[in-house]
């Protein structure tokens, strides 16, 4: 017990002060390997002297034992560079030595292979290294060179001693080689945990951001939703003159801050390995098409840019495909365009048909791309700067990668002074459904005078806005600040719909749900849920809702969606917002 604490505190000499772990493995293997080296060197030198009655190798082990136990009081002192350095120079003289002496007993290979391990274990820079490996080099080369020449005579063995002695080296080389590897081994092991530890920590800092991020953009939608109301409220209510332009600019402001908040999050996703479903659904091409562009004349408008749009007659009405994500490409690649086009130019978006693929050409009349700048466009945070429309860069990757997911691609062709075309081709699916045709075309059937819509919502300026533009439409609306209050109002009163958020006090809009839909008298009423959680969309609609509509709520979706709800009754269940 005493023996193995003794051995344990010298193998440990000059680690008490030292943190970091790689160090300490390593003060730890040359104290080691000095240690079986003192002991192997004394039990060689005894049993030589034993068999031979040399005395000298008896005398030059203790030499040995005294300079090695020299590098072990190195270490005790701090200074472990100069102990591993130390170390291997006296192997390299103890080799050079009894090699010489040994002659024929030893073989040059086994030494070789020591050399060579140890110096890479031991001697962590690249000039201690280079020095070990030439001084071991000349070493063998003279050892080897001794063995023809006998400039150094060696000692006379009868053969029994010599197989002793032969086999001897062998055997303390061999132990040592393992010994070291051991230690390598070890060092390996301790390096595979380091890099687990990092990646777990790595991977929950990734969770932590992404949490993050999620809460942030869920925080920042709450707000922005109430800006992106004022803003679309002053665009309907507004006169020709420089307010109409002031109030164009607030409203593609407030589209361009949604923008980089839904690429933010479309990365996250993505970077997670987890992109929305695709959610596949019928819509009248023409429509959409004219909705996107709508968006973009106000921007445009700044520039004194046009917007010409022009449809391949062969296409068919309504097509079956994930609007939502066919938004976000056409949204990125048109806001590109008019951001980099010149002013008082034409912005061209052509969509045509071509065999079973149909393509969005977007067509700007910019100064052009670089050729070398092409193979980059789609890389991440490749960005210029463009006034207040400047992004995050991630635009055009996400857009490329959302196409690949919905089995399409995009495409350049730039000509520097010309202007630039991004092609989007995707795969063509027809929608054979009158009613979808009809459900999807966006048109007004009637107005809202005299219909009843209960608004539960809790934030004092989106509850505001949002009532004005209900009113607006001819709603007579009532308003609930909680979850509770819209209970008992949906009770009290016959409301064609409901209009709820999701985060409420007292009653969150989940369990506002839940209770109507489970009540007798009012499950009929379709409800609509408002949510700044872009995750919980897919939950709701299975939860009963008619649509759930995303913060900052778009007027124009709104009412579309009241359209199908009020005069149709129920959705198509692919159409739901």
């Amino acid at each position: 017990m005493y023996l193995s604490k003794t051995l344990y505190t010298v193998i440990g000499a000059g680690t008490r002060h030292v943190k970091d772990r790689h160090k300490k493995l390593l003060i730890n293997k040359v104290n080691g390997v000095a240690c079986s080296l003192i002991l192997l060197s004394l039990i060689f030198g005894i049993l030589f002297y034993a068999l031979s009655g040399y005395l000298i190798v008896l005398l030059s082990t203790i030499v040995e034992s005294l300079l090695l136990s020299s590098i072990i009081i190195l270490n005790h002192y701090g200074r472990h560079k100069l102990a591993a350095f130390s170390l291997q120079m006296v192997l390299n003289g103890a080799i050079l030595y009894f090699g010489l002496l040994l002659g024929n007993a030893i073989d040059g290979l086994w030494l070789a292979l020591f050399l060579i391990v140890t110096s890479f274990l031991f001697l962590k820079t690249r000039t201690a290294q280079v020095i070990s490996l030439t001084g071991g080099s000349i070493s063998l080369v003279l050892i080897e060179t001794n063995k023809y020449l006998q400039f150094v005579p060696p000692f006379p063995f009868t053969p029994m001693v010599q197989l002793v002695v032969h086999y001897s080296a062998i055997g303390v080389i061999l132990f040592l080689t393992v010994l070291t590897l051991m230690h390598y081994i070890q060092h390996n092991k301790l390096l595979v945990a380091e890099v687990q530890e990092h990646t777990g920590e790595l991977e929950k800092a990734n969770r932590s951001l992404r949490v993050f991020m999620r809460e942030l953009t869920h925080e920042i939608r709450t707000p922005l939703n109430a800006i992106y109301s004022i803003s679309q409220l002053k665009l309907m209510e507004a006169r020709p003159g420089n307010e109409s332009i002031t109030n164009e600019h607030l409203h593609f402001a407030c589209h361009n801050v949604l923008s980089i908040i839904n690429n933010v999050q479309d990365r996250s996703k993505m970077e997670a390995g987890k992109p929305d479903e695709l959610k596949r659904e019928a819509f009248n091409l023409r429509s959409w098409m004219h909705e996107v562009c709508n968006i973009y004349r106000y921007f445009a408008n700044t520039k004194g840019v046009t917007i010409q749009v022009s449809i391949d007659e062969r296409l068919p009405a309504v097509i079956f495909e994930d609007k939502t994500s066919l938004t976000k490409i056409a949204n990125n690649i048109i806001g590109n365009a008019i951001k980099f086009t010149r002013k008082h130019t034409v912005v061209t978006v052509s969509i045509f048909r071509q065999e079973a693929s149909w393509m969005i050409a977007v067509k700007d009349q910019g100064k052009g791309i670089p050729p070398e700048k092409i193979t980059t466009l789609f890389d991440e945070f490749t960005r210029e700067r463009i006034n207040f429309a400047e992004g995050t860069g991630l635009g055009l990757n996400i857009a490329k990668k959302l196409a690949n997911h919905l089995q399409g691609d995009i495409r350049v062709n730039s000509e520097q002074g010309t202007g630039t075309t991004f092609i989007i081709s995707l795969p063509l699916r027809e929608y054979q459904s009158r009613l979808a045709e009809n459900a999807s075309t966006g048109k007004e059937l009637s107005g809202f005078q005299g219909k009843k819509v209960l608004l539960v919502e809790d934030d004092l300026m989106s509850q505001q806005y949002l009532s004005r533009f209900l009113s607006a439409k001819g709603f007579q609306v009532a308003v609930a600040e909680d979850g509770l209050e819209g209970l008992y109002t949906a009770s009290g009163d016959q409301f064609d719909v409901i209009i709820s958020d999701m985060g409420l006090p007292r009653m969150g809009g989940r369990e506002l749900l839940a209770h109507l839909k489970d009540n007798t008298y009012l499950q009929h009423i379709p409800v609509i849920i408002t949510s700044a959680d872009t995750a919980i969309k897919d939950d709701i609609l299975k939860a009963g809702a008619s649509s759930c509509l995303i913060k900052p709520v778009d007027f124009k979706v709104l009412h579309r969606v009241l359209q199908d709800l009020i005069h149709s009754r129920t959705l198509i269940p692919e159409n739901r917002a």
